[in-house]
């Protein structure tokens, strides 16, 4: 959410918090204190609803307040006459917080339920383009194009490691003419078939089998660069996907999962380009 998104939702409930006191202060000899509790705590949760937790819980604020001041005795005060008194506006102020502080949660658990449908959808909607490829480089590029956009890199290589050398096999965006040389890092990776990362100071983080990417390949104190991903099938390398730039180091909990989940797919692709490149090399012979 922006900067001015927040602003104008502070700005619109403060609004309605204004507009809501004024409606009830010529009705306050009238209203009892459970009446103005439950309206104000209607506003807490309408702008918890929009804006989220930080603008609920400041509407909340702002609403202790404006109870004590305008239908508290003596009013137009800050002090509190009755000490019973006290005992409202606490727990005012706690169910505002906690009201604003579970529906923060439910809306949280939304959006995660959401993005795991979505991550769903696009790896069955991978699966079947994959799957109805005719060439194996048109599906490895399909799940490379996919790899790019999830993790907002700026590129995204798949490259294939077989008896005769490492060599890339699909790339998104499609690579140039000339034939790119093969980084290091990537035949480091498919001969070690651990992961590894690069950072923009151009020093390599090297893993080992057992440890995960996400474990190394997260920011610490210098920018990661580039990821290099082992790709494995019947725990054999067989290629090596490599993510650069972008937002490769800033990946959160689901980008990883899900990063994790289309390696697999590129571990199938390089396989098929594998076996597709043998049966040629058979059919030559």
């Amino acid at each position: 959410m922006t900067t001015r998104r927040r602003l104008r939702d502070a700005l619109l409930w403060l609004t309605v918090l204004a507009a809501t006191t004024a409606a009830m202060i010529p009705f306050r000899a009238q209203l009892d204190k459970a009446h103005i509790t439950l309206v104000l705590l209607l506003v807490v949760l309408g702008a918890g609803a929009q804006g989220g937790r930080v603008l609920g819980v400041g509407v909340g604020a702002a609403s202790f307040l404006v109870f004590d001041w305008f239908f508290l005795a003596p009013l137009h005060t800050l002090v509190i006459s009755n000490p019973l008194d006290w005992l409202v506006l606490i727990a005012f102020l706690v169910t505002s917080i906690v009201a604003a502080q579970l529906l923060h949660r439910e809306q949280e658990a939304a959006r995660a339920a959401r993005a795991r449908a979505d991550e769903i959808d696009r790896l069955a909607t991978l699966g079947a383009e994959a799957m109805a490829a005719p060439r194996a480089e048109d599906a490895l590029a399909a799940v490379a194009a996919v790899i790019r956009s999830s993790t907002g890199a700026d590129a995204c290589s798949v490259y294939v490691a077989d008896e005769h050398g490492v060599r890339l096999a699909a790339s998104s965006p499609a690579p140039g003419p000339l034939p790119a040389a093969v980084p290091p890092l990537v035949d480091w990776v498919a001969r070690e078939g651990a992961a590894a990362a690069e950072t923009v100071e151009g020093t390599a983080r090297l893993g080992q089998p057992a440890v995960p990417l996400r474990e190394i390949g997260r920011d610490t104190d210098t920018e990661v660069q580039t990821i290099q991903l082992p790709l494995r099938v019947r725990d054999e390398t067989v290629g090596v996907l490599r993510v650069e730039g972008g937002r490769v180091g800033k990946l959160d909990e689901s980008q990883w999962r899900f990063l994790d989940a289309l390696a697999f797919y590129a571990a199938l692709g390089a396989d098929r380009v594998r076996v597709a490149g043998d049966l040629a090399h058979v059919e030559a012979l």
